[in-house]
């Protein structure tokens, strides 16, 4: 699995497993930390009581604050999304079953990205290809991450 080639940096307010990668953007010293297990990001701009917080809610898909989790600190955690040209993984909420009205769930989705030609169009269409989606629970992060890298390298081969 990913974990067995990275060394992880800290422990994750999600899981409270030792499984948060952490990064540092040399030019504006913006922290970003994403915890592999439960697929959770976060940065130094993501604080409940920040102006940058409640500007990126609407610029920001809604399934992410849904499920957004606030830890010890201040910081708010929300589901990440991640796509390349051939593959997306994203957090959808789960199906009630029979009805029930129960706190919604989240499980991630990692589909192939479908890209075709209409006659006389120079730009290509795109859209997820949902017939060939795979759901993974909220702690198969690694798993839908491993699928979702594989789907980006095999379609680069």
């Amino acid at each position: 699995m990913f974990s067995n080639r990275v060394s992880y940096d800290e422990i994750s307010p999600i899981t409270q497993n030792l499984c948060v990668l952490i990064d540092v953007d040399p030019q504006t010293g913006i922290i970003s930390k994403l915890c592999m297990q439960s697929g959770y990001t976060t940065n130094t701009l993501m604080k409940a009581d920040s102006e940058e917080f409640w500007k990126s809610l609407t610029s920001t898909y809604s399934t992410g604050y849904l499920f957004a989790r606030e830890d010890d600190k201040g910081n708010v955690w929300i589901p990440s999304a991640q796509s390349t040209e051939y593959a997306a993984l994203y957090p959808i909420t789960k199906p009630s079953e029979n009805g029930s009205t129960e706190q919604p769930q989240m499980v991630w989705q990692v589909a192939p990205l479908r890209i075709w030609y209409e006659q006389g169009d120079e730009e290509p269409k795109v859209e997820l290809d949902f017939d060939n989606a795979v759901n993974f629970e909220l702690l198969e992060y690694e798993k839908a991450f491993e699928l979702f890298l594989s789907l980006s390298k095999v379609a680069d081969n």
